[in-house]
């Protein structure tokens, strides 16, 4: 029996190691931002706009960010079907993550682990597991109006 060539294509399993481009755009963008927060991680001094508590700002801005494209990737690209479960993994995977950071930190001359960033962090990953809450109830609500 002859296996035509697109049999053969047909039947082979993709290569292991080989990453889709469904799964690249939806955890690229997670890996992308993980990747800045580590690199930030590592200068001695990060430079800021110098206003008071200017670090605490990016720190709740970069969790916020990292929570929302964990949602988006196990949400299948689409925030809106992640359930709480979703919402509450990404913030609990976004604080783990700032954890290893500040521990990270501690090896970092010039620079110190600290419970206050990781208390940032997790503002951050809470508020946009919140707001999405909170926007969907909005959501809803209007659209039982007359």
């Amino acid at each position: 029996m002859t296996i035509s060539s697109a049999d053969r294509h047909r039947a082979r399993p993709p290569s292991p190691g080989i990453v889709s481009a469904r799964t690249l755009s939806l955890w690229g963008p997670v890996a992308g931002t993980m990747a800045a927060i580590f690199v930030l991680s590592s200068m001695p001094s990060v430079p800021g706009p110098g206003f008071p508590h200017a670090d605490k700002v990016g720190h709740v801005g970069l969790y916020a960010v990292l929570t929302w494209f964990v949602v988006r990737a196990l949400g299948d690209g689409d925030v809106r079907r992640a359930g709480p479960g979703e919402w509450a993994a990404a913030a609990v995977l976004a604080i783990a993550y700032g954890a290893t950071d500040e521990m990270h930190q501690a090896f970092v001359p010039g620079r110190v682990a600290s419970w206050a960033d990781l208390g940032a962090d997790a503002i951050g990953a809470a508020l946009t597991a919140v707001a999405r809450g909170a926007w969907s109830i909005i959501g809803r609500s209007g659209r039982h109006r007359v």
